[in-house]
């Protein structure tokens, strides 16, 4: 039987995949914050934003997914 040794890049990986993480959400904020301030001006920048939101979720669900069941053999 043989003990999981972790590899030197699948630690590296992981900060990687938290640095991601954090400019994931991050771009979230950013949006929402856009939202709040675009209320107050033309209907269509709102609009957009929550498109953008919309499209955004899943792909960023996908990608964490992605990263944290890859690299687990």
């Amino acid at each position: 039987m043989t003990i999981w040794k972790p590899k030197k890049e699948l630690l590296l990986g992981t900060k990687w995949k938290f640095a991601v993480l954090i400019l994931l959400v991050a771009m979230f904020a950013l949006l929402i914050k856009l939202l709040v301030i675009s209320l107050s001006f033309d209907p269509i920048v709102p609009i957009i934003i929550v498109l953008l939101l919309i499209i955004l979720v899943p792909v960023t669900a996908f990608i964490v997914e992605l990263f944290f069941t890859t690299g687990h053999t």
